[in-house]
């Protein structure tokens, strides 16, 4: 191999790059110092909206703003009851598990707490709510022959409302 094809690595390559490698790890400490809390988004089936469907009892506790007649009002009553005594004990121990988060949450270590930690506490609380899902989505055909296509879309529409993240500003911004 001739001297001019041969590559010369002298101490001003090897400077920069060792200053381009802590440069790169800063900015990733950086980055990560600043970043607020990881908010994951659902994805759902098309159509469907990004946080499901309403159950019985929401839409029973929102009739007045959409507009049911007493008729509606009628069919809807036993559809929320049969929906609270089916899903009761399955929101109950949604309920729980959410607060068994919470709770193990505040006892992790600022600024330690990791993705997969988050997944890993979370774990029950996604089956759950995944199942409760499930059921919202097996009595929204139900809901959908009492309610005709505005009532629909005003339930989806405050159910997604409901439901909504609301993340408040930080202190200073």
């Amino acid at each position: 191999m001739s001297k001019l094809l041969r590559p010369r690595f002298g101490p001003a390559f090897l400077i920069a790059l060792v200053l381009s490698g802590l440069l790169l790890w800063w900015r990733h400490v950086q980055d990560n110092q600043q970043r607020g809390p990881m908010i994951v988004e659902h994805q759902t089936p098309a159509g469907v909206g990004l946080v499901g469907v309403p159950d019985p009892t929401f839409v029973r506790e929102h009739a007045a703003g959409l507009g049911l007649s007493a008729d509606q009002g009628q069919r809807l009553a036993p559809l929320a009851e049969q929906w609270q005594r089916e899903t009761g004990d399955l929101q109950r121990r949604l309920d729980a598990a959410g607060q068994a988060l919470q709770g193990r949450l505040a006892q992790a270590q600022p600024n330690r707490v990791g993705p997969s930690d988050m997944t890993d506490a979370a774990g029950e609380m996604q089956v759950l709510s995944r199942e409760l899902s499930a059921q919202r989505q097996a009595y929204w055909p139900r809901l959908q022959s009492i309610l005709n296509a505005d009532q629909q879309r005003r339930a989806q529409e405050a159910w997604a409302d409901a439901h909504r993240l609301h993340v408040p500003p930080r202190a200073g911004k």
